[in-house]
């Protein structure tokens, strides 16, 4: 793990500890629709913030990231309990078709290749009867981005440039889904899809 990951490690763990859920994990859980016996998995979950909170409202969560780091930590949390971590690449996974009710990526396209976040979506998509993701509002907020995208690349991936220039309304498209409603809440966009022809 790098220096830049171990930073950005530590706080996503201060931003994940009990008490802080925000407002934006809690407009992805209601978007989401997250109630008992929902099955749900949190794809690129780092240390797992996303999926504790979706583990108050059901205990069918399923939470992977590539870093066995970052899996590590997430493991250790006293809220750990009943969330079933594993290492595992967001763009290839070992679930079956529909396996799961909802599929959450939240602030983890941009840490990808752009490739690879097409991947994921279209792997969320074989897997999960809707998604819901959150990321950077690059296209709502252009001039904020302009002004910002160099002091935050220092804390972002090499990738972050790349992912900068897409449209991500455009990439959950081409993959594949349908946006159902699309929530604008700087700096963040919250896109609530449905798979199209799925009961």
């Amino acid at each position: 793990m790098s220096i830049r990951e171990k930073i950005e490690t530590i706080v996503l763990e201060v931003l994940s500890g009990p008490g802080r859920s925000s407002r934006f994990r809690e407009q992805i859980i209601a978007g989401a629709g997250i109630e008992p016996g929902i099955k749900v998995l949190d794809m690129a979950t780092a240390v797992g913030g996303m999926a504790f909170a979706a583990r108050e409202k059901t205990d069918r969560v399923t939470a992977i990231d590539i870093s066995e780091e970052r899996i590590k930590r997430a493991r250790d949390d006293l809220r750990a309990d009943g969330i079933n971590f594993m290492v595992m690449s967001a763009t290839h996974t070992s679930f079956s078709d529909k396996e799961f009710d909802v599929t959450l990526i939240v602030l983890g396209l941009h840490e990808m290749t752009v490739e690879e976040a097409r991947k994921a979506l279209k792997e969320a998509r074989r897997i999960s009867k809707r998604l819901v993701v959150m990321e950077f509002g690059i296209s709502q907020w252009p001039l904020f981005w302009r002004l910002f995208r160099y002091p935050l690349a220092a804390f972002e991936p090499r990738v972050f440039f790349d992912f900068t220039r897409q449209n991500v309304n455009a990439m959950i498209k081409g993959s594949g889904w349908i946006i159902a409603k699309e929530t604008a809440s700087f700096p963040f966009v919250t896109y609530i899809c449905a798979a199209p022809n799925r009961e």
